[in-house]
């Protein structure tokens, strides 16, 4: 029976969700008081005596040499669990006129990335970006508590001038966060051009770095065409190209978008920006991703501060007072000292380096003054149970980890998705944040950590663009975007918890096993969660007699249509389900073979909906339904709604409902409540 008692374990997973709670980092990295400082772009930042005082501290307590700066990479968390970006660390800076405290001169210099990680491909030779997927701003901490032996070192130069002349190139990217083409995944676009919104213009700067440079465009777009249609680009008024668009399938299931790429080489541009033009013309849509604003630089490089990533091996004349760091690691910027020689200076560089070069005059203190953060204890590394709870469910989150406490004897840790953002985002929202978390909490408990409760709505909206505030606890949203199949949401990624995993594949047969059960309770009104442990505490206070005859049961429930695909769904899986387990007894029931009408609303069959509640409410271990679905109900002919729901009546006969359909289960659109919710959420008379 052993397929029978991991399906058990499965029931009590989705019926009774259990959680997990995780580690702290290193006491050492939040000691003292600490101060989250924003961080709007990537570059050299300063702290300084007047940006204390705007942020209310006092310059004369603090000593520079115990500046601490902690920090993170930009872009989205590292999703590979072992990436040693993973977590906040201590950065290196730079203290000029140090003392014994913040005089008036004292500077203290730092290298940091903002939401957006921009990327360089010594194969492609092209720049592109990582911006974070869940979060709007990143931070940096500051404390001033202990000793800091964290300070920026200078690297050794290869001495002697290189014949050949390097290359590098500067890139600035623009892209918004304005409209999700399916409502899934993690991508956003510009608004898209169609018939009645046809046009659209943007603003770039130019970004020469080189005495000598070229400025180039690339742009990354979508056609959702799904006729002859074209698209003008223009610069600064004239014709770039008149671009034929890709048509896309009308059928429901395919590709919603065809993205491609247009590289233009910009040989008329004597100003520091230029305009960008399009005009869309045809059938569907087209929706722009990002445009990059690129510059070829060579000869004496323009301090500015802004990253640049070299192109070609050689040296660059530099100024003799440009200060120069290689940023290649986040976490390790060195000061690379010039050769100077008759007042010409120059560095060596090799390809793939990541450098800014810059006057001391150009770096600012970050824009917004310090903020002071309480940083809340993270939770014990010996849990059973983690409950990731809305700060609204808190007191409902009590009850059941009381609860679980006294039944199952486990112990059980409460945090709320801030508290984790706080210590593993450094106040930057993020899925990973919190899987590492998990990791800690199950790493440092030995494997002890075995269930895991979200507590709390997931939106695919995670940065509140169109929906605020309807995304409190977060769930992983996939890469693809664009194609209906392909895009999903999923709280898997939280149980990926070995080493090497977490770079998720999202495709068949590339996926990690889960380390523990994960559930999720989309809900943020207590009255709901709390009718839903009434009904959990019921449950599991019965003694059922005569379970063996339902509890051996399955339950295979096929849609009809789509040349019997789903009838031979439910075959191949029933005869799957036999050979590991032959006790058990299947039963199949597909809509084909019972009457339909024809109704104003379109086809129904009474009797199946009817067979479907009956089977229900005679209890089955499982039922698993393959076919169509929406938020609303299961199939073209509504054979399983809101009215079924209501019928229901098998509180002490509970079932796994599996549904492989569209919808039904979605629990990141807060603008329905989809079907299966309900089914778990709705109260039933005690039998």
């Amino acid at each position: 029976m052993r397929l029978l008692d991991r399906l058990y374990h499965f029931l009590i997973l989705l019926f009774f969700p259990l959680l997990i709670l995780g580690q702290e980092l290193p006491g050492s990295i939040f000691t003292g008081n600490i101060f989250k400082v924003y961080i709007p772009e990537t570059g050299i930042y300063k702290i300084d005596q007047e940006y204390l005082i705007s942020s209310g501290i006092n310059p004369d307590d603090i000593n520079p040499a115990k500046l601490k700066i902690i920090a993170l990479p930009g872009g989205s968390l590292p999703q590979l669990i072992d990436d040693e970006n993973n977590l906040p660390r201590e950065i290196p800076v730079k203290i000029k006129n140090q003392g014994a405290s913040f005089s008036e001169g004292t500077e203290v210099y730092f290298f940091a990335e903002a939401i957006e990680k921009t990327y360089y491909s010594t194969i492609t030779n092209t720049v592109t970006n990582n911006k974070s997927a869940y979060a709007d701003s990143a931070f940096v901490y500051i404390s001033f508590s202990g000793n800091s032996d964290a300070e920026i070192i200078t690297k050794e130069e290869t001495q002697g001038n290189s014949i050949e002349s390097a290359e590098w190139i500067t890139a600035k990217i623009e892209e918004d966060d304005e409209f999700k083409m399916l409502i899934s995944g993690k991508d956003w676009y510009f608004n898209p051009l169609f018939t009645t919104n046809s046009s659209r213009s943007f603003d770039l700067p130019i970004i020469n770095t080189g005495s000598i440079s070229s400025d180039n465009l690339r742009l990354e777009l979508i056609s959702a065409a799904t006729d002859p249609s074209t698209v003008n680009i223009s610069l600064n008024g004239s014709i770039l190209e008149n671009i034929s668009l890709p048509q896309i399938s009308n059928a429901n299931y395919a590709n919603k978008g065809i993205s491609f790429n247009k590289e233009y080489e910009l040989t008329t541009l004597n100003s520091e920006s230029f305009t960008v033009d399009f005009s869309f013309s045809g059938q569907g849509s087209f929706y722009i991703d990002r445009l990059i604003s690129y510059s070829y630089n060579s000869g004496t490089y323009i301090p500015v501060n802004i990253p640049s990533f070299i192109t070609e091996s050689g040296s660059i004349k530099v100024s003799e007072n440009s200060v120069i760091w290689e940023i290649d690691d986040w976490y390790d910027p060195k000061e690379i000292t010039a050769q100077c020689e008759s007042n010409n200076c120059f560095i060596n560089v090799v390809k793939g380096q990541r450098l800014i070069i810059f006057n001391e005059s150009q770096v600012l203190p970050p824009p917004e003054s310090a903020e002071s953060t309480i940083i809340k204890p993270i939770p014990s590394y010996h849990s059973d149970y983690i409950i990731i709870s809305a700060p609204s469910l808190k007191i409902e989150a009590q009850y059941l980890a009381q609860y679980r406490n006294e039944k199952n004897n486990f112990q059980v840790d409460i945090i709320t998705p801030k508290s984790i953002y706080d210590v593993y985002g450094l106040g930057r929202k993020d899925v990973t944040a919190i899987r590492n978390y998990i990791y800690h909490a199950y790493n440092n408990g030995g494997g002890k950590l075995k269930y895991l409760l979200l507590a709390g709505p997931a939106s695919y909206d995670f940065r509140g663009i169109k929906r605020p505030g309807s995304d409190i606890v977060s769930s992983y949203q996939s890469n693809n975007s664009t194609d209906p199949v392909y895009s999903f949401v999923s709280d898997d990624y939280y149980g990926f918890l070995e080493k090497g995993e977490g770079l998720w594949r999202e495709q068949f047969g590339q996926g990690h096993d889960m380390e523990i059960s994960i559930g999720r309770i989309p809900t943020d009104d207590p009255e709901v969660l709390r009718n839903y442990l009434e009904k959990v505490k019921y449950y599991e206070s019965i003694s059922p007699t005569d379970t063996t005859a339902w509890q051996n049961k399955v339950v295979m429930v096929a849609d009809d249509g789509d040349f019997n695909a789903h009838i031979e769904d439910i075959n191949d899986l029933g005869t799957f389900l036999q050979q590991g387990e032959t006790a058990l007894n299947i039963k199949k029931l597909a809509l084909d073979d019972y009457p339909q009408r024809s109704l104003p609303s379109g086809q129904r069959s009474p009797e199946f909906k009817e067979a479907l509640i009956n089977a229900m409410n005679k209890g089955a271990l499982m039922v698993n339904y393959t076919g169509h679905g929406r938020e609303e109900n299961l199939g073209h002919e509504e054979f399983f709604d809101d009215e079924s729901i209501a019928e229901l009546n098998n509180l002490d006969k509970l079932t796994i409902f599996v549904t492989a359909t569209c919808e039904y289960g979605r629990f990141d659109f807060p603008l329905k409540t989809p079907g299966l919710r309900k089914c778990y959420i709705t109260l039933q008379a005690e039998q």
